[in-house]
């Protein structure tokens, strides 16, 4: 089942800033009211956040996992775990969701 989830597109929620500092990501999810920020601002190490910029709603996380296993040189079980856990844990906090594909659609 988790591989199928490898098929899948994502795409950022609007509602996050992103900032990339000394290596580190920052994300600020912040509320669509005037001065209402949520309290938490989540950090990303240097692989998750390269998995955050990567994604872009049209690459599917099979194609960002055979990127980060190119670029960082991991072993493709342990990148596929956790770019999955990743994900997981992005879409729990809203700042990902799943683009779901119209099949069929004319």
């Amino acid at each position: 089942m988790m591989d199928d989830l490898l098929g899948k597109r994502y795409q950022k929620n609007r509602d996050f800033i992103y900032r990339n500092v000394v290596g580190e990501g920052m994300l600020l999810p912040v509320s669509q009211k005037v001065g209402e920020i949520r309290s938490s601002i989540y950090t990303l190490n240097e692989t998750a956040a390269r998995a955050w910029e990567l994604v872009d709603g049209k690459r599917t996380l099979a194609d960002i996992h055979e990127m980060m296993v190119v670029e960082f040189e991991v072993d493709p079980g342990q990148a596929r775990q956790d770019l999955l856990e990743l994900v997981e844990q992005l879409v729990k906090i809203d700042a990902l969701q799943a683009i779901e594909d119209q099949v069929g659609a004319a």
